[in-house]
């Protein structure tokens, strides 16, 4: 993504790879949702790092589209943090 001549790198979640099938539509579709959604404060880099969690959640499960609520996108990126207590980088 790039907004003003910066570019934005961001990192996938390290999972278990069950089917890439939606993974890509999945991190387009919630990267869009938050974006559109974006309330005053709100970083890019949050928006990328739900985008990445979807993806990721959608990736090492089988099928394009896994049921799933908040309640377990939340666990899900409690258990894959995608910078493990690293310090963000832009």
């Amino acid at each position: 993504y790039k907004k003003d001549n910066i570019s934005y790198h961001f990192p996938a979640l390290k999972v278990q790879v069950e089917d890439t099938i939606g993974s890509g539509d999945s991190f387009l579709a919630a990267f869009l949702t938050k974006r559109f959604q974006m309330q005053e404060g709100v970083q890019l880099e949050e928006v990328l790092e739900f985008a990445a969690t979807l993806s990721g959640f959608v990736t090492q499960s089988r099928g394009a589209c896994p049921e799933y609520n908040d309640e377990v996108i939340n666990r899900f990126q409690w258990l894959h943090p995608i910078f493990n207590g690293a310090q963000k980088q832009r």
